[in-house]
C-alpha cells in the first residue's frame, strides 16, 4: 500500500496493483484495475490518493499520470487522461481554499508541478 484515504466507511488503497476499496460494514473488496474500458484506470500502479472539495477523486499513478473520478463514481472518464502527455509519475495533490489543485509529479527527470483552477473535464 503506497497511500491510503477513510472515507463513508470504506478504505481506499493505491497499490501496485491498482486502487482496492474495502467496505468496512459489509467487509467486501474490490480492485480497480487497468482494464479495456474508457472508464478504467491508466495504470495498475497507484501512487496517490485524493478527495478534493467537490468530492472528486483523483488518483496519482507511476507511468499512466492522472485519473480524475468524478463524485467518488470510481469510474475515470477517458478525457481524464489527457493529462498523461505532461505527467509520468504522481506523487501527491494539493487544493487550497479556492479549489485550485496542484499536482506534483515527474516526466523522465523534469519535476513538474501543475496547476488545475477547474477540474470539471
Amino acid at each position: 500500500v503506497k497511500d491510503f484515504k477513510i472515507r463513508n466507511n470504506k478504505i481506499y488503497a493505491a497499490t501496485v496493483y491498482g486502487l482496492v476499496v474495502y467496505n468496512l460494514f459489509t467487509e467486501e473488496l474490490d480492485l480497480y484495475q487497468k482494464q479495456d474500458n474508457p472508464l478504467s484506470l491508466n495504470s495498475n500502479n497507484c501512487n496517490v490518493i485524493f478527495l478534493d472539495n467537490q468530492n472528486n477523486f483523483w488518483i496519482g499513478t507511476e507511468a499512466g499520470g492522472i485519473n480524475i473520478s468524478f463524485f467518488r463514481s470510481l469510474k475515470f472518464p477517458t478525457s481524464t487522461h489527457n493529462y498523461e502527455s505532461k505527467f509520468e509519475n504522481i506523487h501527491c495533490f494539493y487544493e487550497d481554499r479556492n479549489g485550485v489543485v496542484m499536482v506534483g509529479g515527474v516526466k523522465g527527470t523534469t519535476v513538474i508541478v501543475f496547476v488545475f483552477n477547474n477540474p470539471q473535464l
